[in-house]
């Protein structure tokens, strides 16, 4: 395990990406991983046990059809700290920024109300 999860770090090292959006004022992480070759792409995501592989036909012409493995949240999250020992300087700077940004933000709130009564009012 140690030598193929070694192997998957020096993948997203050379071809991942680590990113964060916001939406509704919230941090969404994430990773990705795109490359051509569909078998790595399946055996990355079978090692990390985590996210989901769609395809992307081509662009333009010029392109070659992709593969996309990507995990979003609480995934992305555990991941990037398994990989952390493992990854260059640059990438790690960048999964702690995300973490921070992450984990600095407010607690979501629920949608449901507190009740301080019964649903016919009493």
């Amino acid at each position: 395990m140690t030598d193929s999860f070694e192997w998957l770090a020096g993948l997203i090292e050379g071809e991942g990406c680590f990113t964060m959006t916001e939406n509704a004022g919230r941090i969404q992480p994430s990773m990705s991983l795109v490359m051509v070759d569909e078998d790595i792409v399946r055996r990355a995501q079978q090692l990390a046990g985590i996210g989901t592989v769609n395809f992307r036909k081509r662009q333009t012409e010029r392109h070659q059809p992709t593969w996309r493995w990507s995990a979003y949240g609480h995934q992305a999250i555990g991941f990037a700290l398994r990989l952390y020992p493992y990854l260059g300087q640059r990438r790690r700077a960048r999964i702690s920024e995300i973490l921070q940004a992450w984990i600095s933000q407010p607690p979501r709130r629920s949608h449901q109300r507190e009740k301080t009564h019964c649903k016919r009012g009493h």
